[in-house]
């Protein structure tokens, strides 16, 4: 084999490794080890939303999502990819007891797999949204622009409503097409967030909120942001 027909050889069996990584949950990359922490910030009991939804991003990345929700079951036994979906399995359970402190850890220390891991901490810590309900709302409606930027006060609300929506119950219908009823409840939602924005700008913009007010239809909150910068 020339040097050309290696390389390309080589180039290939990369290609193929890097397709296999990007699609088979069953494929660990060599800096997959069981010590890595999957994610920067670790659980503590009390910030179980915020970490699952990295948790979960993480997972995304490396194929994996399917270890916790479920969707990627267990091989027979004797199945050709049994021991490495056990594998694959063990290094999720690693991953996700290296993103706690270590008391938590040591609590689920002795779980047999990823899903049974994630639906004790799920009925542990991620039952009761109404408290963080509460603390969101609350924090949204107590949120003024005050001595900060335009920029930065919308990036403070933008961050409370992501984490709202992340928390809430989104509707979901059947229709075959665009549900009109869904549609307008989004459009309420947005309306509403319009005008908590609005209303609580500083006095500086009240010629430009006035002006945003007057637009028929009026904008939503990204438009009105863009209008006022």
């Amino acid at each position: 084999m020339t040097s050309a027909e290696s390389s390309e050889t080589g180039q290939s069996g990369a290609r193929r490794n890097h397709e296999g990584y990007n699609s088979d949950p069953l494929y660990l990359s060599s800096s997959d080890f069981p010590g890595m922490q999957l994610v920067n910030v670790k659980l503590n009991g009390s910030n179980f939303q915020k970490w699952s939804r990295a948790v979960k991003i993480a997972l995304k990345t490396k194929t994996k999502l399917g270890f916790i929700d479920g969707s990627c079951a267990i091989p027979k036994l004797g199945s050709p990819d049994y021991n490495q979906w056990i594998r694959c399995d063990n290094m999720v359970v690693s991953w996700l007891l290296n993103s706690m402190v270590t008391y938590l850890a040591e609590a689920f220390l002795y779980v047999n797999s990823v899903v049974q891991l994630w639906d004790e901490l799920t009925d542990r810590f991620g039952q009761s949204n109404g408290p963080l309900l509460y603390q969101l709302e609350k924090e949204i409606y107590e949120l003024y622009q005050g001595n900060d930027t335009v920029a930065v006060y919308y990036t403070k609300m933008k961050r409370l409503w992501d984490e709202l929506d992340d928390i809430s119950e989104v509707p979901v219908c059947a229709c075959p097409t665009t549900c009109k009823a869904i549609k307008k409840t989004m459009e309420i939602v947005e309306r509403q967030r319009l005008m908590h924005f609005l209303m609580h700008l500083s006095e500086n913009y009240e010629a430009i909120r006035g002006q945003i007010l007057l637009l028929d239809p009026l904008p939503n909150v990204n438009r009105a942001y863009s209008m006022i910068q």
